[in-house]
C-alpha cells in the first residue's frame, strides 16, 4: 500500500508507523471531502486541546494558571467565544513546569487540565508516550461531545487515543519543519507523529491554502480536510496605526526564535543597507531570542550590525499591539516559510504596511498576492531593503490590508466555522 507516494521526499520513512494505520482510513475520503455542511449548532461540551494562553481567559476559569503552560492567544480567544455562545469548555494544555501528572482547576462550565511534559531528552525515546497518555486521560475525564485539537503532534495523538469525535487543526507542515529545523533527533519523531495523525484523524482543518495543499501532497492526507483560517480579534480592526514619526521611521519584526527559518539575519543585513539612505531609521525586534544580550543581539554585535537596532525580546501581546500601533512605520516579516502568519495578520488589522516574502508559504495569500502588502525576495538583503523603503508612507496598501482582514479573517466567523465542524463531527459519531 503506497501511503506516501513517490513524489514525497519522506516516503521511505513512513513504513515505521504504517502498521498502526487501519486500512479503512485510507479510503475514507470521497469526492466531496472538502464540502462540509452542518445544521444549527446545539450546546456542546468541547475539549479544546493544544497550546492555549489560559491566563488570557483567567476571568472565565476563576484563577490564573498555577504555573506556565504552552501558550497561544488564538486558542484562548476561541475558548472565550465558545463559552459566550453557551458551550462548556475544558482546555487541555502541556507544561514542563507542573509537578503532578495532571492538574485540573476551574468550574463545571469552564476548566483547565494541565498535563505534565517531560524534557525532550526524556520524552523522545518513547515518542512522547507519557504526554500522549496524559492528554488522553484529561479528555477522558471530561467526557466531551467533541474535541477541537490544535497542532498535530503529542496533542493530536492524545486525542486519537480516545473515542471522542474530533476536529484536528494543522498549524504547520511537519515535512517542511523537518527539512528546515534542527536538531533532527527532535523533529524526526514529530515528523512521524504528523504522518500518523494524517492517516488516522477523522476530520482535519488547515489555516491556509498553502498548509492544506502540502498536507494533501507531502503529508498524504486522504481524509476530509478543509480550510479554516486563523482569526483576528475584532477589536484590532478598531485600532488605527499612527504610522510613527516620519522623520524617524521604525521598522518592526515579530518572530519566535532566532532560527534560519525566520531569516532575521537577512533582515538585519537589509537594515544595515537601508540606513545608508535613512540614517535615523530604527529596527525593533520582538520575540524570544531577540532581547538584550540574547542570540540575535550577540550575532549582530559580532558583525558590527547592531547600529539602530533595538533588541526588545519577548513582549506580552497587548503591549506589543499598543507599541506597534503608536510607534511603528512598517512591519517586516522576513520568514522563509509560514503556514499562516499571525503577526502579519494582526499588523494588517491595525493598519500597518507589511513586507513579506513572495515565496514564503502562506504569506503571499495573506497579503493578497501583493495587493494588501509588499512582496519581495526575502533571501536578498538588497531587495528586502529596497522594499522596506518603498513601504514607508504607503497608506493605500495599509488600508487594503486592513480591509482584507476585516472581510476574511474575523475571529467570530472563524469560531463559527469550528463550532459547525465540531457539531458535524459529533453528529457523525
Amino acid at each position: 500500500m503506497d501511503l506516501v507516494g513517490r513524489n514525497c521526499p519522506f516516503s521511505f520513512w513512513f513504513p515505521i508507523i504504517s502498521s498502526e494505520i487501519p486500512d479503512t482510513l485510507h479510503n475514507a475520503a470521497g469526492p466531496d471531502q472538502n464540502k462540509l455542511s452542518v445544521g444549527p449548532v446545539l450546546r456542546m461540551k468541547i475539549a479544546l486541546v493544544g497550546q492555549i494562553d489560559v491566563d488570557r481567559v483567567a476571568d472565565l476559569v476563576g484563577s490564573p494558571a498555577p504555573f506556565p503552560v504552552h501558550s497561544f492567544p488564538l486558542t484562548a480567544d476561541l475558548a472565550r467565544i465558545f463559552v459566550n455562545r453557551g458551550h462548556s469548555v475544558r482546555m487541555v494544555v502541556l507544561s514542563s513546569h507542573s509537578n503532578a501528572e495532571l492538574t485540573t482547576y476551574g468550574s463545571r462550565e469552564v476548566s483547565v487540565s494541565i498535563v505534565h511534559q517531560r524534557r525532550a531528552r526524556r520524552a523522545i525515546p518513547d515518542w512522547f508516550r507519557m504526554e500522549v497518555l496524559g492528554v488522553a486521560r484529561a479528555i477522558e475525564d471530561y467526557q466531551p461531545d467533541a474535541v477541537s485539537c490544535h497542532w498535530t503532534y503529542e496533542y493530536a495523538r492524545g486525542v486519537l487515543r480516545t473515542r471522542f469525535p474530533h476536529v484536528i487543526t494543522a498549524h504547520d507542515v511537519p515535512t517542511r519543519l523537518f527539512s528546515m529545523l534542527r536538531p533532527r533527533y527532535y523533529h524526526w519523531p514529530r515528523l512521524m507523529q504528523g504522518f500518523l495523525v494524517s492517516a488516522r484523524a477523522k476530520l482535519m482543518t488547515a489555516q491556509s491554502p498553502y498548509t492544506l495543499r502540502l498536507w494533501k501532497t507531502e503529508m498524504r492526507r486522504r481524509g476530509p480536510m478543509c480550510l479554516v483560517p486563523n482569526g483576528v480579534a475584532p477589536q484590532l480592526t478598531a485600532i488605527s496605526a499612527s504610522g510613527g514619526d516620519a522623520n524617524v521611521p521604525v521598522f518592526v519584526s515579530v518572530n519566535a526564535g532566532f532560527q534560519p527559518r525566520k531569516n532575521t539575519k537577512t533582515l538585519i543585513k537589509s537594515f544595515f543597507i537601508l540606513r545608508r539612505s535613512y540614517p535615523s531609521a530604527r529596527l525593533r525586534l520582538y520575540g524570544s531570542g531577540f532581547g538584550q544580550g540574547e542570540e540575535a543581539n550577540q550575532w549582530a554585535s559580532r558583525r558590527g550590525l547592531e547600529g539602530g537596532v533595538e533588541f526588545v525580546g519577548h513582549t506580552p501581546n497587548a503591549q506589543l499591539v499598543e507599541e506597534l500601533a503608536s510607534t511603528a512605520s512598517v512591519l517586516v516579516h522576513p520568514a522563509l516559510e509560514e503556514s499562516f502568519g499571525m503577526a502579519v495578520a494582526e499588523a494588517m488589522a491595525i493598519g500597518l504596511p507589511v513586507v513579506g516574502g513572495r515565496d514564503s508559504g502562506a504569506i503571499p495569500w495573506l497579503l493578497d498576492e501583493g495587493r494588501a502588502g509588499f512582496l519581495c525576495d526575502v533571501r536578498s538583503p538588497a531587495d528586502l531593503a529596497d522594499t522596506m523603503a518603498r513601504a514607508l508612507g504607503t497608506r493605500n496598501i495599509a488600508v487594503a490590508g486592513k480591509r482584507r482582514i476585516a472581510e476574511n479573517f474575523m475571529l467570530d466567523k472563524v469560531a463559527d466555522q469550528y463550532l459547525e465542524l465540531l457539531a458535524q463531527a459529533a453528529d457523525r459519531s
